[in-house]
């Protein structure tokens, strides 16, 4: 039985303060920088580098990474539109060339003046660039299907890992694919799809699911979330913020992560305020900071909040249920800040069932406050994370770990090098890449990968055998090493080509 804490009682946890705000994050509070952060950047014309911080009245020097950050972003507000439009182009014409049995299949029907379907966006049949990139979606994989991934037997199994990357991969999907995908292929029961609310960028921009391994007497629940869409400008920008807010005995938390969440909201000092209140009260209560409209308004639903009100009901409708949660990307992220917030509140009713924590190329969410409280809770509560990284992947290295910024990532980490070996070590190699030395090497690994997909399919089956889209991807990264490295191909591979189990601790 793992030990419970009192709500809000953590060792060496502060009483209730007001809470510390980065300078750089109150700025913020006060000027959205998706829309007028050019207003911020104006005082990197002045010798000072500084602006005005209102919580301390003086002015507050800007280190460059922080500059970089908000230059960033404001190029990601700018393109915003046409990145868009690129997307959706390219994801249309993926769509409707695979529904009409290939390009020179659809080629033929236009030029013989035969109709050619068009999925609909919400259909099934539609898939998103990351669905197109890869496609594989049964749970038997490799030559003849010897990789059964069914439902897990142990959180460190292989079969634990690979359904959590397969249903992190197919987050990106719509309502109906997830949904086919689950009853259909994987004869599981899909519960329910979130299309949740982020009140900063005023926009629905967090998506998740969760299914369960049957309707009834189910034995696993698992909460997915989707990760950085390739031409979302939006989903970038959170990646690229890399802003903090200091939560009483938890320490600097992301602040886009927390946003993404529907905890609070930049534009309003209050939502903070709200939040860190909120977080030492009942955990049958709303934990978000966001104005009690917003946290009724059942059209806008509240990642943090909803998801975790509908999971205690499933846990107690399902006794013998555990409790899985994943995300590639961001939504590895997401997921580990949601694991996180639910350790801070000391929700019992979700703690105790937490079978495993699955992350893949998940950034850093926060500092070594943060690092410190859940390498602490995690071995003290016994829940498994697993932190996986595939090689030269760029996200896993962002927020850069740095003394001007602090951001850290927590547990160890099952690093898979590009031959898809895993082992498990306390950082990943080249923390941050940016050192110069590095980049003829991350170069070369991934002219090694690009030559390396072309011949896996032969030693292990037809399921390795990788779409064009993903060859052009890996032809992208011999340019910028490290964003092949990322996709979730590299991911499935590794856990269905790895070790049987999973190894969260130092040998």
């Amino acid at each position: 039985m793992r030990p419970s804490l009192e709500r809000g009682v953590f060792p060496n946890k502060p009483p209730l303060a007001v809470p510390r705000i980065n300078p750089y994050v109150f700025t913020l509070a006060h000027a959205n920088p998706i829309r007028s952060i050019a207003k911020l950047s104006l005082p990197f014309a002045k010798s000072s580098h500084s602006v005005q911080s209102h919580e301390e009245g003086k002015h507050v020097e800007l280190n460059w990474v922080t500059k970089l950050s908000m230059i960033l972003m404001h190029i990601l507000h700018l393109v915003e539109g046409p990145m868009k439009l690129m997307g959706n182009i390219l994801e249309m014409f993926l769509n409707i060339i695979r529904v009409n049995g290939g390009f020179f299949r659809t080629l033929f029907k236009l030029l013989t003046l035969q109709g050619i379907r068009v999925p609909p966006k919400d259909s099934r049949d539609y898939l998103s660039l990351i669905g197109n990139l890869d496609i594989r979606r049964r749970l038997k994989q490799g030559r003849g299907g010897e990789i059964d991934i069914g439902k897990p037997s142990t959180a460190d199994s292989k079969s634990a890992a690979s359904l959590c990357m397969m249903a992190a991969k197919f987050a990106y999907e719509n309502e109906a694919v997830i949904d086919h995908i689950v009853t259909d292929n994987w004869n599981m029961h899909f519960v329910r799809f979130y299309n949740c609310w982020n009140d900063y960028i005023s926009d629905y921009g967090t998506q998740a699911f969760v299914f369960m391994d049957k309707p009834k007497d189910a034995e696993l629940v698992m909460i997915a979330f989707r990760g950085t869409e390739p031409f979302n400008a939006r989903d970038w920008i959170t990646d690229v913020d890399f802003s903090f807010y200091q939560i009483p005995g938890l320490g600097n938390v992301h602040v886009g992560f927390l946003e993404a969440l529907g905890l609070c909201n930049r534009k309003d000092l209050n939502s903070f305020l709200q939040l860190t209140e909120h977080c030492q009260g009942s955990v049958d209560a709303p934990t978000s900071g966001l104005p009690n409209h917003l946290i009724d308004d059942v059209t806008k639903p509240l990642a943090f909040d909803d998801i975790s009100k509908d999971v205690k009901e499933l846990l107690k409708a399902n006794p013998k249920a555990k409790l899985y949660i994943t995300g590639h990307s961001l939504g590895g992220a997401l997921s580990a800040l949601y694991a996180t917030m639910i350790l801070y509140i000391n929700d019992t009713s979700i703690i105790q069932r937490l079978a495993a924590i699955y992350t893949f190329g998940q950034p850093r969410i926060g500092d070594q406050g943060v690092a410190d409280f859940m390498d602490k809770l995690l071995e003290q509560q016994q829940i498994p994370y697993y932190r996986v990284v595939y090689c030269n992947d760029l996200v896993p290295r962002v927020p850069p770990d740095l003394k001007i910024l602090e951001f850290k990532h927590f547990g160890y980490c099952c690093y898979y090098d590009n031959f898809y070996r895993q082992k498990t070590l306390r950082h990943q190699p080249n923390k941050n890449f940016l050192s110069v030395i590095d980049i003829p090497g991350l170069h070369f690994t991934a002219l090694l990968e690009l030559v390396q997909s072309f011949f896996l399919w032969i030693l292990h089956g037809l399921s390795f055998f990788e779409t064009y889209l993903s060859t052009a991807g890996r032809l992208a990264g011999l340019v910028v090493p490290g964003a092949a490295a990322h996709s979730p191909v590299n991911y499935l591979n590794g856990v269905l080509l790895g070790p049987e189990k999973l190894k969260n601790t130092l040998p």
